[in-house]
């Protein structure tokens, strides 16, 4: 055993760890990385202090030169398109996938394999995620051996963006995670590690998952890469990632290898891999105070309820059906007022916000930028009658950045759930890219303009008392109503009412010499015309 300690009570000891960590059920770390890098971290490190070793729960994956001693290494099949020493399940039935991995725990010296399910595409869920738990489930009902089932023995490497975005889908991927002897959760999206606010949004929401469908908690666990590991562990030590961490973290194409070997043993020391997680101290979690979520869940819950606008905000509620006509939206210096809720200056808000318009209705499809004055100028064509939608659409990364440092989510707002629960969800789904879009409420709609409506004095006292008056029409109308009268005591009193064919209409109207006469279409009082016969 490369740099292990001496004594016989050691060796037993390691042993003892080395069963049961292949069983599953001691803290475990996967070395998935090159023969350079598990070479440099088992070994003596630039301050002179030791590498890790085997007791530490290490274990190599396959195919790579050994470094660890045989019992110690792990196979490996793929989820993509596989290679002749590392196979594909794509493609593979439940029972052709079960032979397959049965195959290779029994070729791995610690009878151990690994499914690198990666990034995984998005016809995985539908295929092979169904045959992956039909496997699964078959095989936690053969008998492994050394104890257990060879289900326990079947690891999976998961990249969950679009698992945790898109869980009705993947649910049989879910359920195949649930069967497994360990989850491995890729804290990485390609060569670009997780952010803080992931850290704190995605372990949470998968270990709580998988905890549901009645997973093992203890058997889930993550992996990182690349440089800056005091960053990463730091991540790790906080909330639901800290509960992952005490299973034993994974190590994949380490830069800063140094930096994880004194991560390492700053978190578990130099005490062999215990079985069951180690117990950690974890920093403490960060929350939002109640008053802040309030406040933040007031301005989520525009998504679900809308926010109701003045009839000013729109230049016109009307617009015609074919007729482009150009619409003002002026919502203001602080749309909502959002930034004033948050506390954040509005300048500064909505230089971040990206905040745009979405503007429905019968031919229209419109997306444009608000400007900086909270304003809209854009020329829209109706193609039929039909309500007008427009939704206020605001990037997450305002709202964040007027909270202050990342914050656990999930937690802060949990007791806003019931009235945020769809847009909660995709803020932990999407922890840097979610967006709410806030309904606006208002009358605007897509209509036929009712024809203007103008009259005229043909000739006055025929007979006397009367008037000949002609109405015409700005346009062609089927039988439009007419109202004819006059203003008595600041009242509309109906003289006549009359219907125009066409566009135009010549009748007698009795009426008191020298009395303003008032005409209008009946339809809309708006629409009117007065003259004095």
């Amino acid at each position: 055993m490369r740099n292990g300690r001496a004594g016989s009570m050691t060796v037993a000891l390691v042993i003892l760890l080395g069963t049961l960590a292949a069983r599953g059920e001691a803290r475990m770390t996967v070395m998935y990385d090159v023969v350079e890098s598990v070479q440099a971290m088992t070994a003596t490190q630039p301050d002179g202090s030791p590498g890790l070793v085997e007791a530490d729960g290490l274990f190599q994956q396959q195919p790579a030169p050994l470094v660890l001693g045989a019992a110690r290494q792990v196979e490996k099949v793929s989820g993509g398109t596989g290679t002749t020493i590392t196979p594909s399940i794509r493609g593979l039935g439940g029972p052709a996938m079960a032979a397959l991995f049965r195959a290779r725990v029994d070729a791995a010296g610690a009878n151990m394999m690994f499914v690198d399910i990666g990034p995984t595409t998005d016809d995985f869920p539908g295929t092979d995620g169904a045959n992956l738990d039909a496997a699964l489930g078959a095989l936690r009902s053969v008998p492994f051996a050394g104890g257990g089932s060879y289900a326990d023995r079947v690891h999976l490497y998961v990249g969950p963006e679009r698992a945790i975005a898109d869980p009705v889908t993947w649910a049989p991927f879910w359920h195949a995670m649930s069967l497994a002897g360990g989850v491995w959760f890729e804290a990485y999206h390609g060569t670009v590690q997780w952010s803080p606010e992931h850290w704190l949004a995605w372990p949470r929401a998968l270990r709580d998952g998988l905890v549901a469908l009645g997973a093992d908690p203890t058997r889930l666990h993550t992996i990182v890469r690349g440089a800056g590991q005091a960053a990463v562990w730091s991540n790790m030590r906080v909330g639901a990632a800290c509960d992952l961490l005490a299973n034993g973290p994974g190590a994949y194409r380490i830069d800063d290898r140094a930096g994880f070997v004194r991560e390492f043993r700053v978190t578990f020391g130099t005490v062999a891999a215990p079985v069951g997680p180690s117990p950690l101290t974890c920093s403490p979690l960060p929350v939002l105070p109640e008053p802040r979520a309030t406040q933040l869940a007031e301005v989520l819950e525009l998504e679900r309820i809308g926010a109701r606008v003045p009839r000013p905000t729109f230049s016109s509620p009307l617009l015609p059906v074919g007729k482009p006509t150009t619409l003002i939206i002026a919502l203001g210096a602080d749309p909502l007022g959002i930034a004033a809720r948050l506390g954040a200056p509005p300048s500064t808000f909505w230089a971040t916000a990206q905040a745009k318009l979405t503007i429905t209705g019968p031919g229209i499809n419109a997306a444009p930028p608000l400007a900086s004055n909270g304003s809209v100028s854009l020329t829209l064509t109706p193609t039929a009658k039909g309500p007008i939608s427009v939704g206020l659409v605001i990037d997450g990364a305002a709202v964040r950045q007027a909270l202050g440092p990342p914050v656990d989510l999930a937690v802060s707002l949990g007791p806003h759930k019931s009235r945020i629960g769809a847009v909660l969800t995709r803020m932990i789904a999407q922890p840097l890219t979610w967006q709410i879009t806030a309904p606006l409420i208002s009358d605007l709609k897509a209509g036929v303009l009712p024809p203007r409506l103008t009259m005229r004095v043909l000739r006055r006292r025929v007979p006397p008392r009367r008037s000949l008056v002609e109405f015409r029409l700005s346009r062609p109308a089927k039988r439009l109503l007419v109202e004819v009268g006059i203003i008595k005591q600041k009242r509309f009193v109906l003289v006549r009412r009359l219907r125009i064919t066409g566009t135009r209409a010549v009748v007698l109207v009795r009426i008191p010499r020298g009395t303003p006469l008032r005409a209008r279409i009946a339809a809309d009082a708006l629409q009117r015309e007065t003259l004095r016969p």
